[in-house]
């Protein structure tokens, strides 16, 4: 009896949402801080089910799904996180968690260097459509 039928998890497959995710962690470690001018890819080696990112540095960063988001290219695509210096609490230099389907995200510091911190829940879906402008995904850059 063939089993073929039976793809495997696709980015559509709900039960690999419902359950909880596994762990994902980086940051950067005082050698890898974020510059101003070229973004730092965070590869995840599956798709994320949430994502929260922590600003550890003393400048404001930037956090987008696509280079040219992060970069402005066209549009600003990006969220703007504050620096841990800056905000009154832990709670502004955090995002919410984010519950988002992606495979990869991108940070870029804004007015100097700063430092991250990156957790995500993962599921066991591989595969992913690369989410760019071009592909119909809007606002991404």
């Amino acid at each position: 009896m063939s089993f073929s039928r039976f793809p495997g998890q696709g980015p559509n497959f709900v039960p690999a949402y419902q359950v909880s995710g596994v762990p994902f962690v980086t940051g950067s470690n005082g050698s890898t801080e974020l510059g101003t001018s070229t973004p730092i890819k965070i590869e995840f080696p599956f798709v994320t089910r949430w994502i929260q990112v922590r600003n550890v540095g003393s400048n404001q960063m930037k956090i987008g799904f696509t280079e040219n988001g992060v970069l402005g290219n066209p549009e600003r695509n990006y969220y703007i996180l504050e620096s841990s210096a800056a905000a009154a609490s832990h709670s502004l230099a955090d995002t919410d968690r984010w519950e988002v389907r992606c495979k990869e995200i991108y940070l870029l510091a804004e007015g100097g260097t700063t430092g991250f911190s990156v957790v995500a829940g993962l599921t066991g879906i591989e595969s992913f459509p690369v989410i760019t402008g071009s592909n119909g995904f809007k606002g991404v850059g």
